[in-house]
């Protein structure tokens, strides 16, 4: 089994009782293979990166609107590329190459994969981009960002974080790990290994 991290931390802090509607809604997106044409949002994900390597200005991000014929993609990029500028307001970045790795417990893995690594005043931002409607909860903000702590490989002034593109919110890491993390992120993927392969018999 195999999650990216957004939907792992969605499950991962859901009630017990809304878990399994969780892990039904991913295993059921898993089941057809990946596509650029069905990926939603990698036109803007494409977009942010091409503007911070410097390949197109915040023009790029503005220009979308004009190639999407899709009516919900224009509804939610509407929203998302205001909330993007409304963060990045007039701070100036460097771009560097974000790391990339896989959580592995076991059998069961963590796609960790962040888009973004932007440079200021000394300071790398590792950053996972957070599209989806629903609100990103401080607690889904860090199990994403405890597990980037875990799995990707650190350089000194080197910071993980999240950011909630709509609402323009990024959250970083806490300063001190919550005790037992690992333990708890393993847990809980034993846990939805063992409900996934319920589901699969029963699909």
């Amino acid at each position: 089994m195999k999650l990216q991290l957004t939907d792992f931390s969605e499950i991962a802090t859901q009630s017990f009782a809304k878990k399994a509607s969780k892990i039904k809604d991913v295993l059921e997106k898993g089941r057809e293979p990946y596509s650029p044409q069905k990926d939603f949002y990698k036109r803007i994900r494409s977009a942010v990166v091409a503007l911070h390597k410097g390949d197109a200005g915040i023009e790029g991000l503005d220009s979308l609107m004009f190639t999407l014929s899709d009516r919900k993609k224009r509804a939610r990029y509407a929203l998302l590329i205001p909330g993007y500028k409304r963060w990045m307001g007039k701070k100036k970045f460097g771009w560097v190459a974000p790391p990339q790795s896989t959580y592995q417990y076991r059998d069961h893995a963590i796609s960790v994969n962040p888009e973004v690594g932007l440079e200021r005043s000394g300071t790398v931002y590792v950053i996972k981009l957070y599209f989806k409607k629903d609100e990103l909860t401080p607690e889904s903000a860090d199990v994403i960002t405890g597990v980037m702590g875990l799995s990707l490989p650190r350089s000194e002034g080197m910071i993980f974080g999240v950011l909630d593109v709509e609402r323009s919110r990024l959250f970083v890491e806490k300063k001190t790990v919550r005790p037992g993390l690992q333990a708890i992120i393993n847990a809980e993927l034993a846990y939805i290994a063992e409900m996934w392969g319920d589901l699969e018999q029963v699909a």
